[in-house]
């Protein structure tokens, strides 16, 4: 059983699709992708270096059609030239603004992580990014 995510990540000039087994809700993709924009990642290996660097395996998609795959946590899609981040579910795409990160991370909490486990999660919400690079209210 995994907690599976398909993410292409776009840059000026180049895009990657990963697929990642472990690691694959917004409780971990909201805290990386403002730690992207935040960092000034350019690139989709800037990205891929990061998350091993954090743990996370990445696996590197060599076809085409994985920027259509889908997994139980939809397809994100990480845009660091334009500084966009959007959800893809069966159901909806939405865009989840760099201002709403957090936002974005309490209601999947809410949502989605069992009610005792939410102060656990929320402390371990900023662990491995560099303390000048964090939102100052957490």
């Amino acid at each position: 059983m995994g907690n599976r995510v398909y993410v292409t990540i776009k840059s000026e000039k180049s895009t990657e699709t990963i697929y990642c087994h472990w690691n694959g809700g917004l409780d971990t993709w909201c805290p990386l992708v403002h730690y992207a924009f935040t960092a000034g990642y350019k690139t989709p290996e800037d990205v891929v270096g990061a998350l091993t660097a954090l743990g996370v395996r990445a696996e590197v998609q060599t076809s085409p059609d994985a920027r259509n795959y889908m997994e139980e946590n939809g397809h994100y899609v990480l845009d660091l030239y334009k500084k966009e981040f959007l959800v893809r579910t069966e159901k909806a795409t939405y865009p989840v603004a760099p201002e709403h990160l957090e936002l974005e991370f309490e209601d999947y909490l809410s949502k989605k992580i069992k009610p005792e486990c939410h102060d656990e999660v929320r402390k371990t919400y900023w662990i491995g990014i560099p303390e000048h690079l964090q939102k100052t209210a957490k």
